[in-house]
């Protein structure tokens, strides 16, 4: 798989005390590479904290359809702003050795 855009944010969303679940569609490959932040009013951000303050879930094939969907536990309050993103570094830590076996799934994923 070929990588066609190095934007892995989502957001940022407006909260307007009623919505609860916010999209993204960039690739990951844990629940735990989402990262959520939070804006308040006076632009305070804090990290939201998964399992106490959301919930994300991913799409089962992040080939075709990369990304999913967080789910506040609590609807996020007017004039705040929220944002998702990637805690996986932009790295490549594959290491190809001269005239070793070529992978093309090990240079997909990495």
């Amino acid at each position: 798989m070929t990588i066609s855009s190095e934007i892995r944010i989502a957001g940022p969303f407006n909260g307007n005390d009623v919505t609860d679940t916010f999209p993204f569609t960039f690739k990951v490959f844990r629940v735990e590479d989402v990262l959520v932040t939070q804006a308040s009013l006076l632009g305070f951000e804090s990290v939201l904290t998964m399992g106490i303050d959301l919930t994300v879930f991913i799409n089962a094939d992040q080939e075709t359809s990369p990304g999913g969907s967080v789910v506040l536990i609590a609807p996020l309050p007017n004039g705040y702003k929220l944002s998702i993103t990637s805690i996986v570094k932009n790295l490549q830590p594959v290491s190809l050795t001269n005239n070793g076996g070529f992978y093309p799934d090990v240079i997909n994923k990495a």
